[in-house]
């Protein structure tokens, strides 16, 4: 996998604790423009990849917030078509 995580903190990395105790991680992957879902298990101290998320929508994203298991809000950066801009 080629993965480049969008910094290391939490601005592009989210978590998120199910109801049975099992801690998500959820990290934007600015490689391939998707996000990936890791569970960590804190007893081994491991982290395990589980799941990636692509969608054409995500371009430019700058932060990632988990509500839920596998429910996901990104934002994007501004963005103007070629030659387009403020004036």
């Amino acid at each position: 996998m080629d993965y480049k995580p969008l910094g290391i903190d939490f601005g592009a990395i989210d978590g998120f604790q199910s109801d049975d105790g099992r801690l998500l991680i959820y990290v934007f992957n600015i490689a391939t423009n998707s996000i990936e879902k890791f569970e960590y298990n804190s007893g081994l101290n491991v982290l395990k990849f589980k799941k990636t998320f692509v969608s054409d929508l995500m371009v430019n994203v700058n932060d990632i917030h988990a509500v839920g298991e596998d429910l996901i809000y990104f934002s994007i950066g501004q963005q103007f078509p070629s030659g387009g801009g403020l004036n």
